[in-house]
């Protein structure tokens, strides 16, 4: 729902959300700057006027490239994407040869195949150096998305050894040699603003449960330097109890495994996704402080609640199917811009009147949480609990995967078009993902019989007669 300005709530068919995720993908308002101006002159004239690119600001490269589609090439679409881009190397600061471009991978997706290249400099991969270059089933590319670095200048020989750089990283961890159960290294480029760093990429692995894997960037030409260190989530699995959409559409709770959870404690959070619980008790608005707040916590990693009043069932609902989400669309699409853990807040109360459930959900951007945002459902107070409903998790996630793809719409979010894209992808997500076109059986319907706010993508209303609404009226057109 929208109720509140850059805070979002809850046909089009599944096209549409292929179209979204991989085409639009390369969408912006920005007008290109600071690049020869030929460049993109010779792609026009060569191949198609239509053509629009978004510059980068830092590089002055191309950093999208999209609203065409080229002529079709010949052989495998990797050949293809590299026909392409070799093209028209000077538009993404890339040699004419390519000699700087491995093949990565290359993933099938509903409109043909997303092919991504690796940058090297002197043989040496650059962390998050890439080119994505979107292949239609044809062989035409209609969309290239680059994040390469031109004119790299950075002496790749080493001074640290990489035997030094793995004790390096097991000192700067704590972690005693006699504790190590495994430790790799590979020499890359760390780029860092206008500078790159040669570095020692550094896995140690510990013995025990506990803090078990991280990711170590040692300075290659610094002993003793480290310049980054994370630790790596291992991706454990566990049970739980869920609607496979809502209390009325599917009334008895299933047993699905939870994927992607963290292995370091028995909470319920994981790589992509961490519930919050306001139990019914607190509004969840302060997200510089959420101590208040709990979490669903099980050793053996079973986390099936089976009574539809334990609030901790909310919980499992929104970490099953965000996850759900996320594994298909990166999957599926390569889709990788929320691989970060996203807070999910469960039974809210409203926070105007923090005595009532709230009766909202939304999506928001927030500084605490800057790369992914975070999801709110209510407690509800005339509504059902929005937390018990798929359809409702599935559309705020849409949200969120859209504000990813086209920030801009987010940012004119008050304009009524901006709205209706929104709600119209976010019906469309939740439409496809659990299966049917009606939204909100449960979590759009009154406690007490007495409203129904559900919304059916199964109909033949035309714009603009049918719109009732402004933004989620044109979601069911």
């Amino acid at each position: 729902m929208i109720n509140k300005m850059k805070k979002h709530g809850i046909s089009s068919g599944i096209s549409f959300i292929f179209l979204i995720v991989a085409f639009n993908m390369c969408l912006s308002l920005a007008n290109g700057q600071g690049l020869p101006q030929s460049a993109l002159s010779r792609l026009h004239a060569e191949d198609n006027p239509n053509w629009k690119v978004v510059w980068d600001k830092q590089t002055a490269v191309a950093k999208r490239l999209f609203n065409a589609k080229s002529k079709a090439f010949p052989g495998k679409p990797q050949d293809a994407a590299r026909k392409f881009v070799a093209n028209y190397h000077a538009l993404f600061g890339l040699p004419p040869d390519l000699n700087n471009l491995k093949l990565r991978e290359s993933i099938k997706t509903p409109l043909g195949e997303r092919v991504m290249f690796r940058q090297y400099h002197n043989q040496i991969p650059i962390i998050g150096a890439e080119i994505a270059v979107h292949v239609s089933g044809k062989n035409s590319i209609f969309c290239a998305e680059n994040r390469c670095i031109p004119n790299i200048q950075i002496d790749t020989q080493p001074t640290v050894e990489k035997d030094d750089a793995v004790v390096t990283a097991a000192r700067a961890l704590g972690v005693d040699a006699a504790r190590i159960e495994k430790a790799s290294s590979e020499l890359v480029i760390l780029p860092g603003g206008a500078d790159q760093h040669l570095v020692w990429r550094v896995i140690v692995s510990k013995k025990g449960l506990i803090d078990r894997t991280w990711l170590v960037y040692v300075d290659a030409k610094k002993k003793g330097w480290v310049l980054y260190k994370k630790k790596l989530q291992s991706s454990a699995t566990g049970t739980g109890s869920v609607f496979k959409e809502n209390p009325i559409t599917t009334q008895t709770l299933s047993t699905v495994t939870l994927n992607n959870l963290t292995d370091n404690f028995s909470s319920l959070e994981g790589d992509y996704g961490k519930p919050y619980n306001a139990n019914c008790l607190e509004t969840a608005e302060d997200t510089s402080d959420i101590s208040g707040l709990s979490t669903a916590s099980s050793p053996d990693r079973n986390y099936s609640y089976t009574s539809i009043n334990d609030n901790r069932l909310e919980e499992v609902m929104v970490y099953y199917h965000l996850n759900r989400m996320h594994d298909t669309l990166k999957s599926t699409f390569g889709f990788i811009s929320l691989d970060n853990q996203m807070p999910m807040f469960v039974n809210a109360q409203d926070p105007d009147s923090p005595s009532i459930g709230y009766d909202n959900a939304f999506y928001s951007r927030d500084d605490n949480f800057s790369s992914t945002g975070y999801l709110l459902f209510g407690c509800g107070d005339e509504l059902n609990n929005l937390g018990l409903d798929a359809d409702v998790i599935t559309h705020e996630y849409g949200h969120a995967v859209l504000d990813q793809i086209q920030p801009e719409l987010f940012e004119v979010i008050e304009h009524n078009y901006s709205g209706a894209i929104h709600e119209s992808v976010g019906d469309t997500m939740a439409s496809y993902f659990d299966g049917n076109g009606i939204i909100g059986e449960w979590g759009l319907t009154s406690k007490f019989g007495s409203g129904d706010f559900s919304r059916n993508m199964d109909n033949t209303r035309k714009y603009p007669d049918d719109v009732y609404e402004p933004s989620y009226g044109v979601s069911e057109v």
